[in-house]
């Protein structure tokens, strides 16, 4: 037991689980009627899943209903961002992964290389939007339906039933 501890290797990755935390918000918001909205605010570098994982996270997120927001920080180059003065990072942006998050849920991406541009994109996000909102409709339609029986029954038993 103690040379398989030995053996375990830590390692320091940086950057983003995108696939992690879409997967995360999905599940805390599985249960919300209201429609369900994620920002995901990251550089786009995918470092935990590879793209057919990711590709499968976008379609669990797309089957809970789920609409996400992508704001890309950084460029292409990598640089540290004047956004995020206090972190010591360097940002490289992958556009090719935020859209592909987006078009594929429903929202929109945006880039944001000042402050000024990722207030306007979280004002243009939070503004109010038309849209369809999935609801779940058979309780409805089985309270109908019994309503529409229950006044069959009263009918076919009085005046109205028919005479052979």
């Amino acid at each position: 037991v103690k040379e398989g501890i030995d053996r375990i290797v830590v390692r320091s990755t940086h950057g983003t689980s995108i696939g992690n935390a879409i997967t995360t918000s999905a599940n805390l918001l599985f249960d919300d009627k209201r429609p369900r909205v994620m920002i995901l605010l990251t550089d786009g570098q995918e470092n935990v899943l590879s793209q057919p994982e990711l590709y499968n996270v976008l379609q669990f997120a797309k089957s809970e209903h789920m609409k996400i927001h992508t704001i890309g920080i950084g460029t292409e180059e990598g640089a540290k961002l004047e956004i995020l003065e206090d972190v010591n990072a360097v940002f490289t942006l992958d556009k090719s992964v935020l859209n592909e998050i987006a078009s594929k849920t429903g929202g929109k991406y945006f880039a944001a290389n000042d402050k000024e541009t990722l207030l306007n994109a979280y004002k243009e996000i939070s503004s109010p939007a038309e849209g369809n909102i999935p609801m779940d409709m058979s309780f409805t339609f089985i309270i109908i339906a019994l309503l529409l029986t229950f006044i069959e029954w009263v009918l076919i038993h009085t005046k109205f039933r028919t005479i052979p």
